[in-house]
C-alpha cells in the first residue's frame, strides 16, 4: 500500500480525476493522492514508412527474409558461403564509398 497505514480505516474522495485517501478522523489536509483517472490520448498518426521512404511493411518483410537466410546459413554450407560473400562485398563497398 505504499505510505498508507496497514489496517487503518480510510475515507476516499474523488475530485477532478484524482482519488485521495485520508485516515478516518484525521484532518482532511492529511489526505494522500492514491490514484487518478488515466485516459488514453488519441494516438498520433505515424507515417508507416522507413527513413528511406519505403513502406514499413516492406522493411519488415525484408527483415523476416534476412532472418530466414541467416537461420538457413546455419545448416546449409552453400547458403553460408553465399551469405559470407554478400557480407564481404557489402563491407568492401561500404568502406570504399567513404
Amino acid at each position: 500500500m505504499g505510505t498508507l497505514t496497514p489496517g487503518a480505516t480510510y475515507v476516499y474522495e474523488h475530485h477532478d480525476g484524482v482519488t485521495y485517501a485520508c485516515e478516518q478522523g484525521a484532518d482532511a489536509a492529511a489526505a494522500r493522492i492514491i490514484g487518478w483517472n488515466y485516459e488514453l490520448a488519441e494516438p498520433e498518426v505515424v507515417d508507416p514508412r522507413t527513413p528511406d521512404g519505403r513502406p514499413l511493411i516492406e522493411h519488415l518483410r525484408e527483415s523476416q527474409i534476412w532472418g530466414e537466410i541467416h537461420r538457413m546459413a546455419q545448416v546449409d554450407p552453400a547458403m553460408k558461403d553465399l551469405l559470407d560473400r554478400v557480407l564481404l562485398y557489402y563491407n568492401l563497398k561500404k568502406s570504399n564509398d567513404r
